[in-house]
């Protein structure tokens, strides 16, 4: 009777750890999609200077809406060979792709500014550049905001509104620090 006992714990603890490990491999490659395309990254490590690296990145994301069917009054990038064919994806990838992007491109202002220096911006230049790099993200910010704001009031997949609402924050972010300058 006791070892009956043990064998039903052991089966019940194995086929608990089975599903615990399906549960985790899929979660886990759904995290592992990458927000930017290849050729996109090419793009973005052969743009260091941060206002060229903030103005990849805002293109990034006119693509993203564009992949929608969302105009938000971007530049289109003239060559599909220099950015590679139209990012793919269900609308709440390319929301969240959006979200990523709108935090990298923060991160990389923000770091600059700490340093004050450094492989974004060359001593010498960095009074015109993070400006420029400022602007730049501001006024797609502001392009941004009223599209995510009507998104985020028609959906109803809470995954999809919690990027929209995440890269509504970063819109926000972006205005308040370009109305503090």
């Amino acid at each position: 009777m006791k070892r009956n006992f043990y064998t039903r714990r052991l089966i019940i603890s194995v086929a608990v750890l089975f599903a615990a490990a399906v549960v985790f491999t899929t979660e886990s490659s759904a995290q592992r999609r990458d927000y930017m395309t290849t050729d996109e990254i090419e793009l973005v490590r052969e743009n260091q200077a941060l206002d060229t690296r903030v103005a990849v990145i805002v293109k990034m994301i006119d693509r993203r809406f564009r992949a929608m069917g969302t105009d938000v009054g971007g530049s289109k990038p003239r060559s599909d060979e220099v950015w590679g064919p139209e990012p793919t994806g269900t609308t709440v990838e390319l929301y969240s792709d959006i979200n990523r992007l709108l935090e990298k491109a923060i991160e990389d202002v923000e770091g600059v500014v700490e340093r004050g220096h450094g492989q974004f911006v060359p001593e010498k230049n960095r009074d015109r550049i993070i400006p420029r790099a400022m602007d730049e993200l501001t006024k797609a910010a502001r392009r941004y905001l009223p599209v995510l704001k009507a998104a985020g009031e028609k959906t109803r997949d809470e995954k999809e509104f919690g990027a929209i609402a995440g890269a509504v924050e970063y819109c926000e972010m972006i205005l308040e620090a370009a109305a503090k300058k």
